[in-house]
């Protein structure tokens, strides 16, 4: 035993680690990261990512810190929802359709090809109300 009793012992993973994980996946989709090109940002496997996006393993405060910087994030938007920290910006869900139309319109590089596309958006998001 050490010193430090077993406050120092290595912990089970909890459902604050599955909300971690949850916001870290949001979040990587959010910013068009596969979880191959998030892992080779921070020299991991896309399976440890994996890990991490479950709550099967937990995420350090070190890790937290780099994942962050390369999402271009700060880390406490990883604890939205464990109750921690306000929300700066709420995380919806995001399916694979809205990461669809995302991804489509980045491919988009004339920006007023890409103004109208916005703008056709809002007139049918505005349609449907």
């Amino acid at each position: 035993m050490s010193m430090f009793g077993d406050q120092h012992a290595a912990r089970q993973t909890d459902t604050n680690d599955i909300v971690v994980g949850e916001n870290l996946r949001r979040i990587r989709l959010a910013m068009g990261f596969s979880q191959e090109a998030l892992a080779g940002e921070v020299g991991l496997s896309f399976q440890q990512i994996q890990k991490y996006e479950w709550g099967a393993n937990r995420l350090s405060a070190g890790r937290m810190v780099e994942l962050a910087k390369v999402l271009g994030v700060d880390v406490a938007d990883f604890f939205q929802g464990t109750g921690t920290t306000k929300a700066r910006f709420p995380l919806p869900p995001i399916t694979s359709k809205d990461m669809e139309v995302v991804h489509a319109f980045k491919a988009v590089v004339c920006p007023k090809q890409r103004g109208a596309v916005l703008r056709l958006l809002r007139t049918m998001a505005q349609a449907e109300d």
